[in-house]
Formats: structure tokens, sequence, C-alpha cells
């Protein structure tokens, strides 16, 4: 419902919520016209800015979220590498192995062959893995163009689900990288609420 200014039943000029003569003609302001400015001025203090700067600081905070979803994206892409060249190293250490020596792997003893094979199996599992996450959050990217409160709710639960599963299975990488993950949640968080805003606002003046 849109707020309206308490007016000078006078002259029409616009009341100011501590005005006892109106600006424009100088009449008296009756007392419930001053309780309807005050009234008036409370609820435009209460509702988000309509105005360009406002609008524009709402926008800014939507497109740092949309970045987020593109830095997240950059990192898990990056993280693919770091797994690949750990296994690669590995597996140029395991050249140098004597191709009949054993490894104590889960419980039992496995072969330079055994373990090269296991350690391939790990490196496209953990590529598909990556990958197809990074792929998800490109998508998000390119989707909050269209629709930034889907893509960044979307986006902001699929990156906690992601680091709470991770907390399941090894503790120990919650904090790893804390900084950077307080940092894309916040930024998510900050963005997500300035789209609420902007589709409320949006909605409230198609409705009008």
């Amino acid at each position: 419902m849109p707020v309206t200014r308490a007016t000078c039943p006078s002259c029409g000029a616009a009341l100011a919520r501590r005005d006892e003569f109106c600006p424009g003609c100088g009449a008296a302001v009756p007392p419930e016209l001053r309780a309807a400015a005050l009234e008036a001025s409370r609820a435009r203090r209460g509702r988000p800015g309509t105005g360009r700067w406002a609008t524009r600081d709402r926008r800014g905070k939507v497109a740092s979220a949309r970045t987020a979803l593109l830095v997240i994206a950059i990192f898990v892409v990056l993280g693919a590498g770091w797994v690949a060249f750990q296994v690669l190293s590995a597996k140029t250490d395991l050249d140098r192995a004597d191709p009949r020596q054993r490894f104590a792997m889960d419980g039992r003893m496995v072969t330079v062959d055994e373990l090269r094979g296991m350690l391939d199996r790990a490196l496209l599992i953990a590529l598909a893995l990556n990958l197809g996450l990074a792929a998800a959050f490109m998508g998000l990217w390119f989707w909050a163009r269209r629709n930034p409160l889907g893509a960044i709710l979307v986006g902001l639960g699929l990156f906690l689900a992601i680091h709470t599963l991770a907390f399941v299975l090894d503790p120990t990488t919650l904090l790893s990288g804390i900084i950077v993950k307080v940092a894309v949640v916040v930024f998510l968080l900050i963005g997500l609420r300035a789209a609420v805003i902007d589709r409320s606002l949006r909605r409230q003046a198609e409705a009008g």
C-alpha cells in the first residue's frame, strides 16, 4: 500500500511531522493532521528506499552476490586443478617405485599398478564432482541476470550444503579458507536481501 504525505487542507502543501503551521500558507495545522504527518513520516522511514540512489545501491549488492557465484565457480575449478596436480605428482612418484613394491591401503596390501589405478579413479571422481559444481555455479551466475533472487537463493543453499557435507566427512575442512567462505556467505546474504526488497517493490509498483 503506497504511503501518502499529510497535506494542508487550505493550500495542499506537504506537511512535515513537526509542522504546527503550514509552510505554504501559514494556516494552523489541526492536531489530527499533525498526527497524520507523524505517522506518514514513520511509515516512510520504515519503507525500503525507492529513489534512484537506493535502487542503485540494491542493484550493486545484487551484482556483488552474482559476482560471488562466479568466484565460487572459479575456486572450484582451481580446486580441481590442485587435486589433479597432487594425483599426477603421486603417480610420478609411483613411476620411480619398484613395481614389486607393495603399499598398505585400507587394511590390505596393494601393488604399484593397483595403487595407480586407484589414483586414476580418484582423479576422475574428483574432476567430475568439481567440474560439475563449477558448471552449476556458472549456470547460476548466468541465471542471476534474469532471476537474481532465485539464483542467489539456490547458490547460497548449494554452497552451504557443500561445506556442511565436507565438514561431516572431514571436520578439519571447517577452518580451511574460512575468511573466503564467510565473505562469500555475507555477499550472498546481502544480495539476497536486496533482491527480495527489489522484487517486492516491483510487485507493489505493478499492483499500484
